[in-house]
């Protein structure tokens, strides 16, 4: 009788969302920041715990050629939720990191940091610590204000157990207001707790052209002081 082959576990899988546009439609994963694409600056600063990677969007961007084999699996860039829950069933990981291919300057330490927290936890991110105090306002008049160490800006990646990601993805359907929240945001709002990685300035994300002008001046002075 033949022997079955045992499948290897999948310890740690990726998750890249790429599906990231600027307001004119220009896709961040495709800006460049010297040689590099910002998915390839994604994909290359990977931790090595990562055992698969799956690319969600950016279908027709091309990767580099010695970068492509740690993509197992790329996914069209289907709308909020749905992406991700396609995405997920892409990848066979007990721990999932999600990253964002619009961040600029990933670090591989984030990551380790947020996989050290899961093993305490079943979600941990990375957040960054305010920078300004929040203020709320009525009409034209400023009624309070909170101190910025109250609060957290989320910043890439986040962490799940897979039985918790799933079930985070799964309630989108049936959570109002979903369809504007982040994993975080969503995760949060069904009651989960998140363990917190203190994150860096360095670690945004691009949303607009004014942070991709951020990205470029960092870019250049580093370059300028090597």
């Amino acid at each position: 009788m033949a022997s079955r082959t045992k499948r290897t576990q999948i310890k740690v899988s990726a998750i890249i969302d790429a599906r990231t546009c600027l307001p004119d439609g220009t896709l961040v994963a495709g800006l460049k920041l010297g040689k590099d694409h910002l998915l390839d600056r994604q994909l290359r600063m990977l931790p090595s715990e990562v055992e698969e990677c799956c690319v969600l969007g950016a279908d027709a961007l091309a990767v580099g050629d010695e970068l492509a084999k740690r993509v197992n699996e790329r996914i069209p860039g289907n709308d909020g939720f749905n992406g991700l829950a396609a995405a997920l069933e892409a990848t066979h990981g007990g721990s999932v990191l999600l990253f964002t291919a619009a961040q600029p300057f990933p670090d591989t330490g984030d990551a380790r940091r947020v996989l050290a927290a899961l093993r305490k936890r079943p979600a941990a991110g990375v957040f960054q610590s305010g920078q300004m105090s929040l203020a709320r306002a009525q009409g034209e008049t400023v009624l309070s204000s909170t101190p910025s160490d109250r609060y957290w800006t989320t910043q890439s990646p986040l962490g799940f157990e897979r039985g918790l990601l799933t079930e985070v993805l799964a309630s989108a359907r049936h959570t109002a207001g979903a369809d504007t929240m982040t994993v975080s945001e969503l995760t949060l709002r069904l009651g989960h707790a998140i363990g917190l990685v203190e994150g860096r300035r360095s670690g945004f994300s691009i949303r607009d052209v004014y942070d991709w002008m951020l990205a470029q001046a960092m870019a250049a002075q580093t370059r300028a002081a090597a």
